[in-house]
């Protein structure tokens, strides 16, 4: 259990502390907090194929199955001698050559939370980059310590790392143009509200306090909530509660006889897919 007395490195956002989310009813996705010590233990586990001590917690035959490329993905042009020429996926890891050695690796992430865990089997080498920032570092950190250990290439990967997150804030961040001249709201306000259901993800709420509009999607009502102001016709902008998230939009439906029928989310980001969900009226 962690709480205030807990002594975790607490997520950040543009150097802010956040408060710590409970991440229990998404295991196994994100349901383990660990430190650096549980991690080298475990990645030493992995170098030495599934030998701890005496015991044999996996079979060497598992780990060269579960090692092993399965799934081809886009490695690059992949022409630089003691690059990378290949980029597969094994069963939970991603697998790649360079400077002439196998790679192992993988990383993680949270509202708050990038790691990397990278392991060189044939020099026995392992690498963890645990940050508690949104940064894209941990990757850039890896890359860096292979070139040193390997080769004396001098890229500045934290400055490539950097741009790319500029690129990333200004995609996610900025999609939402300004509008001179929006058309005015077709129905009277209270008829957005009501009860709507997505069949994968479940029931949203659109309430109205007062004169507002205010949408939830319950599953998540902690995070998940803003008020919507008017944007264009029947599409309002809206900043959930999760400072993670950029401003989105939502749109609203309707059928052959007018009504509304049911409403989309706008919210680009490179994690939740809500273009997925498709929330129709439930309470006509």
């Amino acid at each position: 259990t962690i709480d205030k007395d807990t002594d975790v490195a607490l997520p950040h956002l543009n150097s802010s502390v956040q408060p710590f989310i409970n991440y229990d009813n998404s295991g196994p996705a994100a349901s383990i907090n660990s430190s650096v010590n549980d991690l080298i233990k475990w990645m030493q586990l992995w170098l030495n194929k599934g030998i701890k001590g005496n015991d044999t917690l996996f079979t060497e035959q598992t780990y060269q199955t579960i090692t092993t490329s399965h799934t081809a993905l886009s490695g690059g042009q992949g022409e630089e001698i003691g690059g990378r020429h290949f980029s597969t996926a094994g069963l939970g890891w991603f697998l790649s050559d360079y400077a002439g050695r196998k790679i192992i690796a993988h990383g993680g992430g949270l509202p708050g939370y990038i790691s990397r865990l990278t392991l060189v089997p044939e020099d026995k080498l392992g690498i963890i980059i645990l940050t508690n920032d949104d940064s894209r570092l941990a990757g850039a950190i890896s890359s860096k310590v292979l070139d040193l250990y390997f080769n004396e290439k001098d890229i500045d990967y934290a400055k490539q790392a950097n741009d790319r997150y500029k690129a990333y804030t200004k995609k996610y961040f900025s999609h939402i143009d300004t509008i001179d001249n929006p058309i005015p709201n077709t129905q009277e306000i209270e008829k957005y509200a009501g009860v709507y259901e997505d069949k994968m993800y479940g029931r949203a709420e659109v309430s109205l306090e007062g004169n507002v509009l205010r949408l939830t999607l319950l599953p998540a009502a902690k995070l998940f909530t803003a008020k919507l102001s008017h944007y264009n016709q029947d599409t309002f902008r809206f900043h959930f509660n999760d400072p993670f998230l950029p401003e989105g939009l939502i749109t609203f439906h309707f059928n052959s006889r007018g009504n509304i029928e049911k409403f989309t989310i706008d919210l680009p980001n490179p994690d939740f897919h809500f273009y997925n969900l498709n929330f129709v009226k439930v309470d006509w």
